[in-house]
């Protein structure tokens, strides 16, 4: 999330985000191992029908977009940086189960321009 106290600043910051100048990464803790080197994972995530709170992967869900890669394999658990391209509701915490690596812990790294 990025808060502006200015509305300059905000529509700025804004419009850097439409157009994919602000890079998104998280690092995140999943279970199992991964061997992930800029896998592409693309899913469309949609609201569970039966449960409103919940985001599952499904047909005419909107088209997300990640890179994971591995950072760290530990014993039972690895660690990864995912790079979202898309911002959907709970993306990284859908997309990890679909994998059959659901998260153990997550973290938001700061968001950092690009220079295009």
């Amino acid at each position: 999330m990025l808060f502006c106290k200015h509305p300059f600043f905000q529509a700025y910051c804004d419009k850097n985000m439409e157009e994919h100048h602000i890079k998104k990464e998280y690092i995140a803790l999943v279970q199992g191992h991964t061997n992930y080197k800029n896998k592409k994972i693309i899913s469309n995530i949609a609201r569970d029908r039966h449960n409103a709170k919940k985001m599952i992967i499904h047909p005419n869900g909107k088209e997300s977009v990640s890179i994971f890669n591995t950072l760290k394999n530990y014993k039972d658990c690895s660690l990864i940086q995912v790079t979202i391209l898309t911002g959907r509701k709970h993306q990284i915490r859908v997309q990890c189960a679909s994998l059959n690596h659901p998260l153990s812990l997550i973290h938001i790294s700061e968001p950092t321009r690009l220079d295009v």
